[in-house]
């Protein structure tokens, strides 16, 4: 088994950032020696998950790397305008999927907790019956990522 690496968190900033550093992020990790996986997380705003993944294969080409994103531990996570929708939904206020002005000021020191309840209801696959359509669609994402690659 190789050996696994120690967990690091970047911040890029803006959307744009993001988009820009993937490329050399995948090369990266597709050149590691150790265990390694890549989650990204990027507010979609108004865009669709697939059009995400389209941009993100675009830089790969751009880049001159292989496109294909399926043999990669690589887990792309798309709230719809910011996470902050999904830890108000968590901790039991009713939102939907627009943006929310003062959704970060809402969550507070709340947001370790609602991380906390995503990752339980993922894990259990008991998402609430009228949870917001992203946050279904990142479950569904992790759980595929968990069972494609070890942890």
């Amino acid at each position: 088994m190789p050996a696994v690496g120690h967990p690091r968190l970047r911040r890029k900033g803006s959307k744009s950032d993001v988009f820009d550093a993937f490329a050399s992020e995948v090369k990266a990790l597709r050149n590691s020696h150790v265990q390694t996986r890549l989650v990204v997380m990027i507010d979609a705003d108004e865009l669709t998950d697939a059009q995400i993944q389209n941009m993100f294969r675009q830089k790969l080409k751009d880049a001159g790397l292989n496109d294909q994103l399926n043999d990669d531990a690589i887990l792309i996570i798309c709230p719809r305008w910011e996470m902050e929708n999904w830890a108000l939904q968590l901790l039991g206020e009713s939102v939907d999927e627009a943006k929310i002005n003062g959704a970060r000021k809402r969550v507070g020191e709340r947001g370790r907790d609602a991380g906390r309840l995503l990752a339980d209801t993922c894990k259990a696959r008991h998402l609430p019956a009228g949870a917001l359509p992203s946050m279904r669609a990142a479950c569904v994402e992790w759980q595929a990522h968990r069972n494609r690659w070890e942890y």
